[in-house]
């Protein structure tokens, strides 16, 4: 990425990392993490993963191309987000 997102940008990300940690204290809210899509694979600043999900990527049950995960809670959303309206 060029060029590198400000401070407040990282701020932010960590203010939502600790929201969902709170809000859904049992699955993990994570910085950059690589996600697999349709569309190749993308690095959202913020992804929630399930705890089921967490444990398979832990135990490395659930990696794909390049070590991304294959799916997310953020892969439905992107998905969603770019359907024409």
């Amino acid at each position: 990425m060029s060029p590198p997102p400000a401070f407040g940008h990282a701020s932010l990300c960590r203010k939502i990392i600790r929201c969902l940690n709170e809000l859904l204290p049992d699955g993990r809210a994570l910085p950059e993490t690589p996600v697999l899509t349709a569309d190749g694979i993308k690095v959202p600043d913020v992804t929630w993963i399930g705890p089921e999900y967490a444990g398979e990527l832990e135990a490395g049950e659930a990696t794909g191309a390049g070590g991304a995960p294959r799916k997310s809670a953020f892969e439905s959303a992107l998905a969603v987000n770019s359907r024409p309206k």
